[in-house]
């Protein structure tokens, strides 16, 4: 999570090199992410270092045991 700061208003991610591979990698995952407004791969940048918030959330999967399937 890399939000905007008062020092780096823009974010410290940059949207071409960092932002957006990260964010194909959680979509793959079922996961999300945003830039606080807007998805991330829905922006499309204006210069080519541009730098921009990034929020990332993980979907965690759980495993459910049942006492059944273990077999003991």
């Amino acid at each position: 999570m890399y939000p905007p700061s008062a020092l780096d208003l823009n974010g410290k991610l940059r949207l071409l090199y960092e932002c957006n591979p990260m964010t194909f990698l959680a979509k793959q995952a079922d996961g999300g992410e945003s830039n606080g407004y807007d998805s991330i791969l829905d922006i499309e940048p204006t210069v080519l270092h541009q730098r921009v918030p990034f929020l990332r959330k993980v979907k965690i999967w759980s495993i459910n045991w049942k006492a059944s399937s273990l077999n003991v």
